[in-house]
């Protein structure tokens, strides 16, 4: 029983109590709304809630009678309580004045927007029009006639259901429009019949005898849109994508951007089922997608490739220039060259088409005059280090020669040793080197021309020595020092011209002894010229080693 001695209260207190307090006092239990309607003769309090399934009713309503009993409620009010949940219980208790406790519980087979509207419309109504005393069985009543108005006012509630045909027709004229002509402008047409379709089956409630059909045919279109949905974002990548590409060359992270829409894409339209009507349109834009997928990826390795190969060209172009200021032999020679040969294989790595296309033919004019500079002074000092390391053979076969008296042949590799020397350029490494040996190998040469000809004059000496010598009897024999000829008449030849004057003086054969004298006249003549001839002393002897005559060289 409610105390209602009191004759003051305040509306806006009493909800914020209801609000506060009976979630306190019931776990579990949250009200949406609370709100106190006062009129002339009456209080009405409406609470709506989620659901009044796991707590009682009766209650939460003692539970607001305790809080009620606390305020300044007049007597003479007629007090109604009314509970609505969203899962369609309406629960209402009213205390007449007269201390008369009447309750109602109502199950409504209607949707969330019935409910709201129910519950709004209480919310909106000025109850100060209705009389006192009709309050709560105007409010019961309207319940009813909404909820009756709302059931029967649903699309297929009672008899046949024009919606189904109407939404098929509406989801097959998109499609076979699309079927006609497969493409995104159609696409469009397809996704407006079909929401079309779908807005039109939802309306259809769950009561209905064909729930179960446009149920069905709701999760196929719904499907579709939901294909359609995956689709049109595919299309919408591929499109991005394409957009973005427009202007080659991009840098690397833009064309990872792209290789990004392009995936997505490919994944979205890899999604579609088999069965979808759309199947066929995604396989085909499925294979031109990742034919363009893999030509971005190229773009990208491209450009990659590029950076990697612009920074690895200016490194060695700039390592080339450091070895160059210090190089010192035909090795570091050899490594500048390879190193700006290095520089120029990385610049032309540089795919055509990047961003580092420009400046990579930029680069390639400036390091190529530097490799080609590099390269003739590298031939020029191969060449001069192959002149003098010539030389030095050409000297070392020379000494050779002079060990084994062969002049002629030191004669020829010593000059061949000075051509090799003067045809080393001023301003080669080797050139400091090949300068003084110029001088020697020139001492050289002069020497082993001196002694050649002392070779060849002695060759000469023996040959005519031999020549005098030799006949039909061997008259004498020599022996040759640098600074003698020692010549020995042999006994028989010695024997035989003695005889021969004796014998020609013994019978006064005067031919015979002038011949013996212009024989010995002429052999004298013979030494004498051959000391002229080879500047050197020729001594003869007797056939018992007596120095009988010595020839000596005229000035």
């Amino acid at each position: 029983m409610l105390n209602i001695a009191r004759s003051s209260f305040n509306l806006k207190d009493i909800e914020s109590r209801l609000e506060q307090d009976l979630p306190e006092s019931f776990e579990g239990f949250t009200p949406i709304t609370v709100q106190c309607v006062l009129t002339e003769n009456s209080l009405l309090i409406l609470l709506q809630t989620q659901s009044l399934a796991s707590i009682s009713s009766q209650k939460v309503v003692s539970q607001i009678k305790k809080i009620l009993d606390q305020e300044f409620i007049p007597q003479s009010l007629q007090i109604t309580i009314r509970l609505m949940s969203d899962e369609g219980e309406c629960f209402e208790e009213t205390l007449d004045s007269d201390g008369k406790n009447r309750s109602l519980l109502l199950v409504l087979p209607v949707v969330n927007q019935f409910k709201q509207e129910i519950f709004s419309y209480w919310k909106q109504v000025d109850l100060s029009k209705y009389p006192s005393k009709r309050i709560t069985g105007v409010g019961t009543g309207i319940i009813l006639l909404l909820g009756g108005i709302y059931i029967i006012s649903r699309p297929c509630s009672l008899g046949s259901c024009a919606t189904l045909p109407q939404a098929q027709q509406l989801a097959q004229e998109g499609i076979s429009a699309f079927e006609t002509s497969p493409s995104p402008e159609s696409l469009s047409v397809v996704e407006g019949r079909l929401t079309e379709a779908v807005e039109k089956l939802i309306k259809i409630p769950w009561w209905s005898s064909y729930h179960s059909q446009a149920n069905s045919l709701l999760n196929l279109y719904q499907g579709r849109l939901d294909n359609l949905e995956e689709l049109n974002r595919a299309l919408n990548q591929a499109y991005q994508a394409v957009d973005k590409a427009q202007n080659p060359p991009l840098p690397a992270g833009e064309w990872r951007t792209i290789q990004e829409l392009w995936q997505e894409a490919i994944s979205d339209l890899k999604q579609l089922p088999p069965d979808s009507p759309f199947y066929s349109f995604a396989q085909t834009k499925l294979k031109e997608y990742q034919g363009n997928l893999e030509t971005i990826k190229q773009r990208l390795q491209a450009e990659k490739q590029s950076q990697i190969s612009l920074a690895k060209a200016k490194e060695a172009a700039k390592l080339a220039i450091v070895r160059q200021n210090v190089a010192q032999s035909v090795e570091e020679w050899q490594l500048v060259y390879a190193t700006w040969k290095t520089a120029i294989k990385r610049v032309q790595e540089i795919a055509d088409g990047t961003t580092n296309t420009q400046e990579a033919r930029q680069l390639l004019n400036t390091y190529m005059p530097h490799y080609t500079k590099a390269n003739a002074r590298l031939q020029q000092e191969i060449l001069a280090q192959n002149h003098y390391n010539e030389a030095l053979k050409q000297a070392q076969s020379a000494q050779n020669s002079q060990q084994n008296q062969q002049w002629s042949s030191a004669v020829s590799h010593w000059r061949s040793a000075l051509t090799a020397l003067k045809q080393i350029k001023p301003n080669t490494f080797v050139a400091n080197e090949a300068q003084p040996l110029m001088t020697n190998y020139t001492l050289a040469l002069n020497q082993a021309q001196i002694n050649l000809k002392k070779a060849v004059n002695l060759q000469q000496l023996r040959q005519s020595l031999e020549e005098v010598c030799s006949g039909d009897k061997k008259i004498c024999t020599y022996q040759i020092t640098p600074t003698l000829v020692k010549v020995n008449l042999t006994s028989t030849y010695m024997q035989q011209v003695w005889q021969t004057a004796l014998q020609a003086k013994a019978q006064s054969n005067l031919n015979s002894q002038i011949a013996i004298l212009n024989h010995i006249s002429h052999l004298e003549k013979n030494w004498q010229t051959l000391s002229n001839r080879f500047k050197t002393n020729i001594a003869i002897y007797n056939d018992k080693n007596e120095l009988m005559v010595n020839y000596e060289p005229n000035n």
